[in-house]
């Protein structure tokens, strides 16, 4: 069902081990959306690879400093769209300058190979968004996202995030607990 890790400027960034566990248990693409104060704009970085990604990760944990670096990363499974990197989150509405992340799965159809989460962002949310700003576009957030987990990045770097999230105590938020090793213990009778 995918993972977001939401970190504020602040925060300091989830650990190498963290975003390994999370890329294992979701390991249909990866993105992480990220601004540091004194940018012009946010950036994204989309991949297939997991490779790549956590080496774009550790790139970006040596050059930003913690405390001026707002980020989301998202892991995905796929439920809806082909494994592409287009459909990848880290969706980009270039003239908002917004990117969107959703972890859960929508009660819409989705356009053709695109997700449900690209279908609601491009379809539903921008054309809200451009009519109404925040306002309208958190109403119909509220009508449409049951148990998932949205986050939006605008250009300067600020963060919304909406659904429950579980905030971890390294003042990391998650929206589920695929970000953690699970282990498992058998008793065999003899």
């Amino acid at each position: 069902m995918c993972i977001i890790a939401i970190k504020d400027a602040g925060v300091q960034f989830p650990t190498i081990d963290t975003v390994e566990t999370m890329c294992d248990n979701n390991p249909d693409g990866f993105a992480v959306v990220w601004h540091n104060a004194g940018d012009k704009h946010s950036r994204v970085y989309r991949t297939m690879s997991r490779d790549k990604f956590l080496k774009r990760y550790k790139t970006i944990v040596r050059r930003y400093d913690h405390r001026t670096t707002s980020l989301y990363i998202h892991a995905r499974i796929a439920t809806h769209g082909s494994l592409r990197l287009e459909n990848c989150h880290g969706f980009v509405d270039h003239p908002t300058k917004l990117c969107f992340a959703h972890n859960g799965i929508l009660g819409i159809k989705n356009r053709g190979d695109l997700t449900d989460s690209e279908t609601f962002f491009r379809d539903y949310f921008i054309p809200t968004f451009r009519h109404g700003g925040w306002h309208e576009a958190e109403r119909l957030i509220k009508d449409v996202i049951g148990y998932s987990k949205f986050v939006f990045m605008d250009g300067d770097g600020r963060l919304r995030r909406f659904g429950n999230y579980i905030k971890d105590s390294d003042g990391m938020l998650y929206s589920n607990s695929s970000f953690r090793r699970h282990s498992y213990s058998y008793y065999l009778k003899g």
